[in-house]
Parts: C-alpha cells; structure tokens; sequence
C-alpha cells in the first residue's frame, strides 16, 4: 500500500499542554493508516525554558508515520504569520493547518479520505465541521456577505455585557447576522461557502504559494477570512465538509471578559479582533461599497 504524505502545521504560544494533547490526538487517528505526517509546528512563545521541556515531549511521538519538526520563533509573529515560518518546511501536496487545541477523536480514516478528495479534486480549501468540547456544533462555515461582516461585532458584543445581550434579538438585525453562518444550510452534507474556521482547515499547497499565504497585516483574526477571500478573488472554491469532525476546546479569548468598554479598555485579544475586523473591511473596502450601490440603486428604482 503506497503512503499519502501529508503536512500539519501547528502555531504555539504558551500552549504547550493543549498541543500536546492534539499531537496525543493525532498520533492516535493516524496509527496504522496509508498517511506519513511530517508534522511542523512554529513556537511563537520564544522561552527556551518551554522549548527544552517540549522538545522531551515530542520526540516521544516521532514515528515512522509521524516527524515532528518544532522551530522555536525568536518573535511572535501572530497565528497567520506563524503558519507562513510554518509552511518554509513543508513539502506535500496537502497541508492542514489545525489548532493547538483541536481532537480527532469523533472521526475516522475514512472521513479523512473524503476531505483529501475534495481538497484534491474540488477545492483548495476544505473546513470539517466542528463542535465544541460537550459536543454541539460550533460555527464551522461562513459567508461574506457585506452587512453581515459589518454586523459581525454584534455576535461578540452580546456575550460581553447585560446591557447588550438584547441587540441581536431584534429580528432585523438578528436576521442579518445570522446570514454570516449560512442559518438554514443543510449543514449535514458537503456544501460549497465563502470560508471556513481558520481553526483546522485543509489546503493545497499550490494555491498557498500562488495566494502568497497568510496576510501578514491580520497578526491575529480574520486571518483566515482574509485567506478564503483571496481565493474567492482567484475563483477558487471553498467546501465545508460535515463529514469530517473535529473538536474544538476554544477558549474565545476574545469575549472573556464582561462590558463592552472594559473588554476594549483590557482585552488584549478584544482588541486584536477589532483591529483586523476593520482592516479586513478597509481591504476588501470594494465589497462593501458595492452593497451600498446596490442597495442605493434598489432604493431609487423602487421610489421612482
């Protein structure tokens, strides 16, 4: 039986444990199939105090199906840049980007095989579904619907604050925002989509270097709707493929804390999130402005 290679990418930032567990994760999936894993993993971290008791750690999971290459980053350079250090040592076809806290544990070979094929043949870019630690589904695919991004603060600003929590129940904008992750898809077979979560996502690295990878001005969120933009921008496809599950232990940093104005004022994070949202509006300004005009036309053609 001849051997599929495969590259994992995998962006750290003092979140040794969680990789670790992934790597226990994918070691397992992986026992005993047709796939070889050359497994990279870009340590933003820059402490060699954690880079020396990792390095003990992943040597125990070199294998003949699984090499682990594990480069310690002398800056951060975010989740996308990362994954672009990342990729400088890879050499298959197919990479998967996954995050540090992700499991396979509710899939098999066999779903693996369907997401190659697409990615493959279809698409070069494929999402699995993904679902949270107690097993619901977490949002997995997305549009770029114009308003429904602008709107797209409204979905945080509602787990941050008492007083906030009712915006998205007024059915207009409810309605809208809920377009961003495709509300009344059938979401129980393959479907093709604006993007998928930047959290586990499988690439052909021929559309990596041809899209010049990650945007390295999105240090971290929206990186990876920026990555499925351009390949819109290429006519390329994107496809979420149900079939495939992963679990997802996310933290959303982002929305831990509680008020809108102490989550700006003391959220790290928060803040990244704003900060790419309106560069990702600023750079694909143009979809944007071409809702408006359509709206504006409708607008005039309806009142003439």
């Amino acid at each position: 039986m001849s051997k599929i290679g495969i590259d994992i990418i995998y962006v750290c930032y003092f979140n040794h444990k969680e990789l670790e567990n992934s790597l226990k994760s994918l070691r397992d999936f992986f026992y005993k199939s047709e796939f070889i894993l050359n497994v990279v993993i870009w340590d933003n971290s820059n402490n060699y105090s954690l880079y020396n008791q990792f390095l003990i750690i992943y040597k125990e999971f070199n294998s003949e199906y699984l090499n682990i290459v594990y480069k310690l980053s002398y800056d951060n350079f975010g989740f996308g840049g990362g994954c672009n250090k990342a990729f400088e040592y890879t050499f298959n076809d197919l990479i998967m980007i996954l995050n540090c806290d992700t499991s396979f544990a509710l899939s098999s070979i066999a779903d693996f095989k369907k997401m190659i094929k697409f990615c493959t043949s279809k698409s070069p870019i494929v999402g699995p579904k993904i679902l949270t630690k107690n097993g619901l589904i977490h949002s997995s695919c997305f549009s770029f619907d114009p308003i429904s991004v602008f709107l797209k603060p409204l979905r945080h600003i509602r787990y941050i604050g008492n007083y906030t929590k009712f915006i998205p129940e007024y059915k207009t904008f409810k309605k809208r925002i809920d377009r961003i992750t495709y509300e009344g898809l059938d979401k129980t077979k393959p479907s093709y989509v604006d993007w998928v979560s930047g959290c586990c996502m499988l690439v052909q690295r021929n559309f990596f270097e041809e899209c010049g990878g990650f945007d390295l001005r999105f240090f971290l969120y929206f990186e990876d709707v920026d990555f499925c933009r351009k390949a819109k921008d290429l006519n390329k496809n994107v496809i979420f493929n149900p079939t495939f599950e992963i679990i997802h232990y996310a933290k959303h940093s982002s929305r831990s804390m509680k008020g809108v104005i102490s989550t700006i004022l003391m959220n790290k994070m928060a803040r990244y999130h704003l900060i790419s949202w309106v560069k990702y509006m600023f750079k694909w300004r143009n979809d944007f402005i071409l809702k408006v005009k359509y709206f504006i036309s409708r607008f005039f053609l309806k009142n003439k």
